[in-house]
C-alpha cells in the first residue's frame, strides 16, 4: 500500500487520522518526547528517479528541513538519522534563517559536499529522526510507509501540518503549491 504515516508532531504518543490517504495511522515514539526547537522535517523524497539532481548529476533521496521559528537556527548542533541505522549524521555548519528551508541529500555520499549525509532512505518505509545533539533533544520524528517514485511527502501547511503527497516536490521552497491535502 502506497502512503505515508503522519509525523509525530505532538509531545506525546497520539492517534492521527487523514494523512492524505484517509487511513487512520498510529504515530508513536519509543518512549521519547518531541521538543519543539523550531526545526522540523518538512518534506522528503525517498524514491527519486527524475525529480531533482545533485551537483554530481545523481537523482538521490533528500530531506527538506524548515525553520518555523522567528530566529536563525545553528544547524551544526543537529543531526539526522534513519530508523534502520540510528547512526546520527551532523547537519552542515551553517545557520538556517527564520522561515527558511534547506534540502540535504540523503545519498550515503558525504564526500560530495556539506549537504550530503552518510545514509539513504528506504523507499519501502522507515523512520527519520531529527535530534539536537547539544542536549540530546528529539526535535522531530517521521515514520513513513512505502513511497511512490518521484512523489514526495510534505507537511501542509509548512512546518506544522500533516504529511500529504506532493506530486510536484518543492525542495527548498514552501509546499503550498506542490502538495495537495
Amino acid at each position: 500500500m502506497h502512503g505515508i504515516l503522519c509525523a509525530a508532531v505532538a509531545a506525546a504518543m497520539l492517534m492521527f487520522a487523514g494523512c492524505g490517504n484517509g487511513d487512520p495511522v498510529e504515530a508513536g515514539l519509543p518512549g521519547e518526547e518531541i521538543v519543539d526547537t523550531g526545526l522540523v522535517v518538512n518534506e522528503f523524497l525517498a524514491s527519486n528517479d527524475s525529480v531533482d539532481m545533485d551537483g554530481e548529476g545523481e537523482t538521490d533521496d533528500w530531506i527538506e528541513l524548515h525553520n518555523r521559528g522567528d530566529a536563525a537556527i545553528d544547524l551544526s548542533i543537529y543531526s539526522l538519522a534513519d530508523g534502520e541505522l540510528k547512526q546520527p549524521y551532523l547537519l552542515p555548519d551553517m545557520e538556517l534563517e527564520a522561515g527558511g528551508f534547506l534540502r540535504v541529500w540523503i545519498d550515503n555520499d558525504p564526500e560530495q559536499g556539506f549537504d550530503h549525509l552518510g545514509f539513504k532512505l528506504s523507499r519501502k518505509g522507515e523512520s527519520i529522526w531529527l535530534r539536537r545533539e547539544s542536549d540530546g533533544v528529539l526535535a522531530d520524528f517521521v515514520q513513513y510507509e512505502e513511497q511512490q517514485t518521484d512523489i514526495s511527502s510534505g507537511r501542509l501547511p509548512d512546518g506544522s501540518g500533516e504529511f500529504v503527497l506532493c506530486e510536484a516536490p518543492s525542495p527548498g521552497l514552501s509546499n503550498a503549491d506542490g502538495c495537495t491535502p
